[in-house]
């Protein structure tokens, strides 16, 4: 059993070493603070080295904005991760410190530390000087926007009114950038700025995207028209959105072992990143676990959230023997059928949110002797073949079982959402020539709509903004099947419905 004054080390692939961590006074609530130490090597500590450790200090920015010199610290209430090996035990070296609530600790704060020492001092100088100071002086002026000094972010706009990229060298905090269309000669300059970590790409021409040598860690990239994209080293989260062109092969130094990748494309049509390290799929209503396993064989972490995601069978996913972490939500297969235990000796976090009461049975019970110590393990709203036949075409399908959301108030909304579907439907076929007659009618229809949420939300308050994109998104797909229903009658080329007239009066009707 775990005991306050416990060093653990853990190996870190990025640093290619061991890094050390030691177990703080347990808090009330049952969490354990784990505080980083100032250790690192190639190899397991020796008892000079673990008697050598102290507490790590660091000095990167972070959003917490702290004064440096900070200690990380994060407190977790889940399992160990098993890959953490026990090295000693000394007395705890603090015994109160600011925590964050967070995943254990892995050693990345270390990373981002040596990345930020490794920045141009006259560079740090001058981000910390603007944070401390802001300087509002305007640097660029559009028509409805303006970059001043202090500025952390930048878009196409100003990058293509800018007489040169070295005029966003006098922003010491940008860290941001978000493109829509291609700058020539912007990846090269890139290289030259640190301190840009994030950047959102979408709208290049050239087939070709390299990014090799630039300091991004988060990347948001549309693929459409790309066919070779060359990832930097540091990168640490890839977002995937867009159609991918079959031939595109996505490339980085370290195979992707250190990567993160989101995707909404189940099929993965791309190549590449074969030591893929992280992979969460969103939003899909369906994915092959024979797929993943044989493109990605080395991940460490899986999520797959789904719109009642359908699959064959789980059971490939047990050949992913380095499995840390593991997330299926609304995944529903056609066998009940789940891995043992034994195929995943590392595995930390199990996670499943809606899925067949037949799969949720069996994982509590084969699962069970792992948790809480071994393994966290979170079994939530198992769902019986009744619920899934109910809820295939059920949007707030999530509101069962939502904290503040009764039972009775799931089903209302699902009531109303197909009410507004077949009443909207019924209509198209029978109006779908008459583009007014049919925007007309469908704007009395999102009324009724808007109006059973309105009286939902005065009894009970329930409608907080998740709530709010899920009832408008909703609409938009009814609206959506509508124009599909025009569109088998009159030709795929027929004008869309003008909804702007169904827009101005949801949104002038509702009180949420």
């Amino acid at each position: 059993m775990p005991k306050a004054g416990d060093i653990f080390a853990s190996f870190n692939q990025r640093l290619e070493a061991f890094v050390a961590f030691q177990l703080t006074p347990r808090e009330s609530g049952g969490s354990w603070p784990v505080l980083t130490l100032d250790w690192s090597g190639p190899a397991l500590p020796t008892k000079s080295e673990i008697n050598a450790m102290r507490p790590a200090e660091f000095t990167y920015p972070t959003l917490l904005k702290r004064p440096a010199p900070y200690q990380h610290v994060v407190a977790w209430s889940g399992a160990m991760p098993r890959s953490y090996q026990h090295v000693g035990w000394r007395e705890p070296m603090i015994l109160d410190a600011p925590r964050m609530f967070s995943r254990w600790p892995d050693g990345t704060a270390i990373v981002h530390q040596r990345a930020w020492d490794a920045h141009d001092s006259k560079m740090m100088q001058a981000y910390l000087a603007c944070q401390q100071e802001p300087d509002q002086t305007v640097l660029l002026q559009g028509e409805e926007w303006a970059v001043t000094r202090s500025a952390k972010r930048v878009d196409s706009q100003a990058l293509s009114i800018a007489e040169s990229f070295e005029v966003f060298d006098q922003l010491p905090m940008l860290e941001f950038i978000r493109i829509t269309q291609s700058h020539d000669g912007l990846f090269r300059w890139l290289r030259t700025r640190s301190l840009i970590t994030r950047m959102q790409i979408s709208g290049q021409k050239d087939p070709v995207l390299d990014l090799r040598g630039t300091h991004l860690r988060n990347l948001e990239l549309d693929v459409a028209g790309l066919k070779d994209v060359r990832l930097n080293s540091s990168l640490e989260h890839l977002t995937i959105t867009g159609t991918c062109d079959p031939s595109l092969v996505i490339s980085c130094e370290c195979n992707g072992r250190n990567l993160i990748v989101n995707a909404t494309d189940p099929t993965l049509t791309w190549e590449g990143l074969p030591e893929l390290g992280g992979l969460e799929l969103w939003e899909v209503d369906g994915f092959d676990p024979d797929l993943v396993v044989a493109r990605f064989p080395e991940l460490t972490a899986l999520a797959v959230a789904g719109r009642i995601c359908r699959t064959s069978t789980l059971l490939p996913l047990g050949r992913l023997s380095r499995l840390q972490f593991l997330s299926l939500t609304e995944v529903f297969p056609e066998q009940a059928e789940f891995p043992s235990p034994a195929c995943w000796p590392q595995l930390t976090l199990l996670r499943l949110h809606s899925v067949p009461d037949a799969i949720a049975k069996a994982v509590k019970k084969s699962f069970k002797s792992l948790a809480p110590d071994e393994l966290d393990l979170d079994v939530r709203r198992p769902r019986k073949p009744e619920w899934l036949a109910a809820n295939m075409d059920n949007p707030f399908r999530d509101w069962e079982g939502r904290s503040g959301i009764s039972t009775s108030q799931a089903k209302k909304a699902a009531t109303l959402y197909r009410n507004a579907r077949s009443s909207a439907l019924d209509r198209a076929t029978q109006l779908a020539g008459q583009p007014a007659a049919l925007t007309e009618t469908l704007t009395q229809i999102a009324t009724n709509y808007i109006d059973g949420f309105n009286a939902m939300d005065r009894r009970a308050q329930i409608i907080e903004t998740v709530e709010r994109e899920e009832i408008l998104d909703a609409l938009a797909t009814v609206i959506g099947a509508v124009e599909s229903v025009r569109q088998t009658q009159l030709g795929a080329d027929v004008v869309p419905l003008d909804r702007r007239p169904i827009l101005v009066s949801v949104e002038a009707l509702r009180e949420f």
